[in-house]
């Protein structure tokens, strides 16, 4: 059976003499403290039921945060009973509030489901939602108390950023994805928790107009004056990965990096998708030869040699995968500068270019689909949404010489 109780926890004092008011938590010979935030002296406390601290100016201050504190932590263990639900020291002393499931919970279940998936990125995506939606509102907020106005100033919080904390303001786009994450969320939890969580999902009541931004791409030009450039070093490796990439029809970064010699055959590169999962055997014409043919002793495990080992788990590629991406952006960065280019040049825009150009040279718009591993033609519509400014140019401009 377990037991709480507040102590004046005596195990450090404090250079004015005092000592750390906390609450005792004790199940089965295993005992946790949770610290209250308050220290007073030996002869301040008492221990009683009630009114602990005694003889100090803030006395009935300190007794009611206390008390507050304190049943709250009953009221979650006596729902961990009611519920049947294993004993958590965890629970009980965490800051999520006793009279239900709350949105910080639901995303720390899906980061811990996604985590032992292996799938990082995701677990890690929903931590990052978690921090930024309690920084947001002040704290952790039950589901069931998450209103329209609730989610106006979530979404307003993700426009604009919060710089104080690390969090830079998103494009509407990236609100929209956000907002869907949240939204599935609550969905799983009136899936988990069904007589608790109304089914009327809050986070579906706010709409985020999305933004059709034009995409960054190269022309045939600019490849073929990044293709001529003298570089060395990360300046010489960053440009062929990327132009690798362009060559094998808009490979992803991931695949670019974990290249392995063996999946280079002598007429194709056979490979497996890291989205969708599809294979793909790509044939290798003299442009990619070339680049074969230049990494193919460069030593290592994989073609390209940025990564020293192995990354034998997809935690361990994750990490690896985030610093080598940061890495060859900030080098493909000064190469798009010496190309002229006004915007920064990051190694997915050799996707964009990749389907640009192949729609320009007339390829059809379903076998851009697929050789980009696209999982609806609805994204790759959004590759291919506009024509560039020169394009139309070009089509306009006799008009006004006739």
């Amino acid at each position: 059976m377990a037991t709480i109780s507040v102590i004046l926890d005596k195990r450090y004092k404090h250079k004015d003499d005092t000592f750390s008011i906390a609450i005792r938590i004790t199940n089965k010979n295993k005992t946790r403290y949770k610290p209250v935030g308050f220290a007073v002296k030996d002869n301040q406390f008492r221990d009683s039921l009630s009114n602990w601290v005694t003889r100090h100016p803030d006395a009935v201050y300190i007794n009611a945060l206390i008390e507050d504190q304190r049943s709250n932590i009953v009221a979650k263990l006596t729902k961990l009973q009611l519920e049947k639900r294993p004993f958590d020291f965890n629970y009980l002393l965490s800051d999520i509030p006793a009279n239900g499931h709350t949105i910080g919970e639901i995303l720390t279940h899906i980061s811990e489901v996604k985590d032992s998936e292996d799938e990082v990125s995701q677990a890690n995506r929903h931590l990052s939602l978690k921090r930024q939606v309690i920084a947001c509102l002040g704290a952790d907020m039950c589901l069931n108390d998450v209103g329209m106005e609730h989610v106006q100033k979530i979404v307003a919080y993700f426009r604009s950023g919060d710089p104080e904390n690390g969090y830079i303001p998103n494009r509407p786009n990236t609100v929209n994805r956000k907002l869907r994450y949240l939204s599935d969320a609550y969905t799983a939890a009136t899936k988990m928790w069904p007589k608790e969580i109304q089914p009327n999902n809050p986070f579906k009541l706010v709409k985020v107009k999305r933004e059709k931004g034009r995409k960054i791409k190269l022309t045939w030009a600019q490849v073929q004056a990044m293709e001529t450039m003298q570089l060395d070093g990360m300046m010489d490796l960053s440009r062929d990965m990327y132009l690798y990439a362009f060559y094998a029809q808009g490979m992803r970064f991931e695949n670019v990096l974990t290249m392995k010699r063996e999946a280079l055959a002598n007429l194709s590169i056979d490979y497996r998708m890291n989205k969708g999962r599809d294979l793909r055997s790509i044939e290798v014409h003299p442009k990619l030869k070339r680049i074969i043919d230049k990494y193919r002793n460069s030593g290592g495990p994989y073609l390209f040699p940025l990564l020293k080992k192995e990354c034998k788990t997809k935690r361990e590629l994750y990490y690896a995968k985030d610093e080598a991406n940061y890495n060859v952006n900030f080098y493909l960065k000064r190469i798009g500068q010496l190309l002229g280019l006004t915007q920064p040049l990051t190694f997915h825009t050799s996707r964009h270019t990749y389907a640009h150009l192949a729609k320009k040279s007339g390829v059809d718009p379903w076998v851009i689909k697929d050789s980009l591993g696209h999982t609806t033609f609805a994204t790759t519509e959004e590759y291919l949404n506009s024509l560039d400014d020169d394009d139309i140019n070009s089509a306009v401009t006799p008009v006004y010489y006739k």
